[in-house]
């Protein structure tokens, strides 16, 4: 049996990567379905909680291990978590990429053609701000992007 082989080379011809939007990398995952189930699977997976909260739309909890952040949403079909469980299951609803700059990255998608789908927000915390928007993804995942300014003393809005 032959053995697979693995390139990380560029191929010849090809173009250099572009990056209208300002990504500086992949901010966190949020994924949908039973708290306690999602919650369980990622704590034998290394995960902690670090904070949670609970609304009228639902329950969130954030989980970390080293520099990786997962949001768990276990919400009600009007929010858009609960929508995307009601339509396909447990699973990621929404990818979160940090940004330089909010508006320029909208800007930048917007012209190429992404659908808004969450119009920018401002929270301020001690310490620092977030702002987020989200665009359409592939299929109904949306895309969030995040504008990190100082240290925001929560990783999200109204967690704690």
């Amino acid at each position: 049996m032959a053995t697979p082989t693995f390139s990380l080379s560029t191929p010849t011809g090809a173009q250099a990567s572009r990056d209208p939007l300002g990504l500086s990398h992949l901010d966190h995952l949020q994924l949908t379905g039973s708290l306690e189930r999602l919650e369980t699977l990622y704590r034998r997976l290394g995960f902690a909680r670090i904070s949670s909260g609970t609304w009228a739309w639902g329950r969130m909890a954030h989980l970390r291990q080293q520099r990786m952040d997962v949001l768990l949403f276990e919400a009600d079909p009007e929010h858009p978590a609960g929508h995307y469980f009601e339509q396909h299951g447990e699973g990621v609803c929404a990818l979160a990429f940090t940004v330089a700059d909010l508006d320029h990255a909208l800007t930048q998608a917007q012209a190429a053609g992404a659908v808004l789908r969450l119009e920018p927000q401002t929270h301020g915390t001690e310490g620092g701000s977030l702002r987020l928007a989200a665009i359409q993804g592939v299929g109904d995942v949306w895309n969030y992007l995040v504008e990190r300014r100082g240290s925001p003393a929560s990783f999200w809005p109204g967690l704690t």
